[in-house]
């Protein structure tokens, strides 16, 4: 990190050194505080489209070791499982999820959106078997 100085290239005092970070520290936690909201946010409206597919088709908790506060909902597709972690303030979104605790098939991210791609798929109009 750069030494701050003052304008004539000077070294800056202690003091003015603790001010001009503390100056800095606040003005970035304004824009933690942003991006945390923006975040939550997001995690939200992404928790409310499970909770649609968690709806639609069979689904249960579970519970990822790594991630103790959040749990994550197991959603069987026609196209294979899909899950996703759930904040503990998104799970008034899922009263209709219970039963026991859902097994993870192992899937990756890419195998899950995959899964939801051939769905689409599937229930596209144009593909012969859509609604």
């Amino acid at each position: 990190m750069p030494n701050p100085s003052q304008p004539t290239g000077e070294p800056m005092t202690p003091e003015r050194t603790a001010e001009y970070f503390y100056e800095k520290w606040e003005k970035e936690r304004d824009n933690v505080s942003v991006v945390r909201n923006d975040l939550t946010a997001a995690y939200r409206e992404r928790a409310q489209l499970v909770a649609l597919l968690a709806a639609i088709y069979p689904s249960t908790w579970g519970i990822d070791p790594d991630w103790t506060d959040w749990h994550v909902v197991y959603v069987q597709l026609p196209t294979g499982q899909a899950s996703w972690h759930i904040s503990p303030k998104d799970r008034d979104l899922f009263p209709h999820v219970s039963g026991p605790a859902g097994d993870w098939d192992g899937h990756t991210t890419d195998e899950k959106y995959q899964r939801i791609r051939q769905l689409v798929a599937d229930l596209t109009p144009e593909n012969g078997t859509g609604r």
